[in-house]
């Protein structure tokens, strides 16, 4: 019954990790700064990353909060 329910909390740690890296990516190709052709290109990618713009100027939108406290809670129930 244990591992059961340890391998459910890490599958549905899984998908919350795979969801973050999502909007983390998506957010760092929105607030970057285009360095030569508008929007991705071979020899720039999507630019120069404005990681001030990243983190200031936007709020991963889900339906859990990305601070330190839940980030232990995760961890204790995995643990």
């Amino acid at each position: 019954m244990i591992v059961q329910e340890q391998n459910r909390l890490e599958t549905v740690a899984s998908g919350l990790i795979t969801e973050i890296q999502g909007q983390m990516k998506q957010i760092l190709a929105q607030t970057a700064i285009d360095l030569d052709a508008l929007g991705y290109d071979y020899f720039t990618g999507r630019g120069f990353v404005n990681a001030s713009a990243a983190v200031l100027g936007h709020r991963l939108s889900t339906r859990f909060c990305l601070c330190p406290a839940d980030l232990v809670r995760l961890i204790d129930k995995l643990a």
